[in-house]
């Protein structure tokens, strides 16, 4: 029976973690130790490990962490969260990615919440690890250059919007809120995480997003090689139906189609345009094709780049841009990767 939110408003309440997995023995040792480490009472944490069919020592890494394990071989990402609600102990729920690790006071600072919402999903944006490469540090300007446009309060919290910011990789709700959402979308690859604090936040859930909280994410892109598999991944024409349905009629739902494949096109006019010169001689409309598209990735980087401080990071920001227009176009085309891109 699952352990209810009411009984325990003026307590500690117990907390169910659920790690999704497929071959991360190296990992999810790592993510369990950070656990260990928390300040919480082992009698009000459980950990829900669940394995999509790992050939490593997953499964033996987490038995030897005493987690509760749920076999679930060859099932995609959402059935798998789905699964681990289902046989979590606990109404909090905190979904972990095995790659991540969080600070001793994670679940400490998460627990206000709980006291406050029988309904909620609160959730923080990943800090890098000290050895991130550029590709990762770039990429790290643009997303925090997002919240600059939310609204925080005194302790840096985001309460309106934050449920774009909000994923899976560290997020933290009750079973209720799951019930009430419908859980997550088994039609969708990826993307799930964000579908479900979209439709959270639709249903009026508070969506929150608190730095207190925040995780380390320990695989992020070495190279732009990774970071383009990443992108493509995190794509999907299944996943693009679902946002055209669910955003299109609101401010900035359809930036990612919109700029994915606006880069796309690009990329067609560069290669006619080649094409052209080699046939005629004539260059000009490659050199402006080529100038036009070079100082729209240059302008938008220099935007973000400014507004965060951090000029020297434009050309890195530029081409990481240019590489995620491309990524996400091919993704959404439905001509991506399918599996994961680690």
């Amino acid at each position: 029976m699952r352990t209810q939110l009411h009984s325990t408003m003026d307590s500690i309440p117990p907390i169910s973690i659920i790690i999704i997995c497929l071959n991360e023995e190296e990992n999810l040792e790592r993510c369990l130790r950070s656990l260990q480490q928390l300040e919480w009472p082992r009698d009000k944490m459980e950990v829900v490990v669940v394995d999509g069919g790992s050939k490593d020592r997953t499964i033996e890494v987490a038995e030897h962490f005493g987690a509760m394990i749920v076999r679930s071989p060859k099932a995609d990402i959402p059935l798998q969260r789905n699964l681990g609600i289902q046989n979590a102990s606990n109404e909090v729920i905190a979904f972990l990615d095995a790659d991540c690790t969080v600070s001793a006071d994670w679940l400490s600072q998460a627990a206000r919440y709980f006291r406050e919402h029988d309904r909620v999903v609160v959730g923080a944006l990943r800090a890098l690890p000290d050895d991130a490469s550029w590709v990762a540090r770039a990429w790290d300007v643009h997303w925090r250059s997002k919240l600059l446009h939310l609204e925080r309060n005194e302790h840096g919290v985001v309460r309106e919007q934050a449920f774009r910011q909000v994923t899976t990789q560290n997020l933290l709700t009750t079973a209720s809120t799951a019930d009430l959402v419908g859980g997550f979308d088994e039609r969708l690859k990826t993307g799930e995480d964000s579908a479900f604090c979209y439709k959270a936040h639709q249903l009026g859930v508070p969506v929150v997003w608190d730095p207190r909280l925040e995780h380390v994410h320990h695989s992020e892109p070495r190279s732009l090689a990774e970071f383009f598999r990443q992108q493509v991944w995190h794509s999907g024409h299944v996943g693009l139906l679902k946002l055209l349905q669910q955003a299109w009629h609101k401010p900035g739902g359809l930036n990612v189609p919109v700029f994915a494949f606006g880069t796309i096109a690009w990329c067609c006019a560069v290669l006619g345009t080649i094409a052209y010169a080699a046939l005629t001689g004539n260059a000009i409309p490659l050199l402006a094709v080529t100038g036009v598209g070079c100082a729209t990735y240059l302008a938008l980087a220099a935007r973000t780049c400014i507004r965060m401080r951090r000029w020297v990071w434009i050309p890195a920001v530029a081409f990481t841009y240019f590489v995620y227009g491309v990524a996400r176009g091919v993704g959404l085309l439905g001509l991506g990767m399918r599996y994961r891109w680690r």
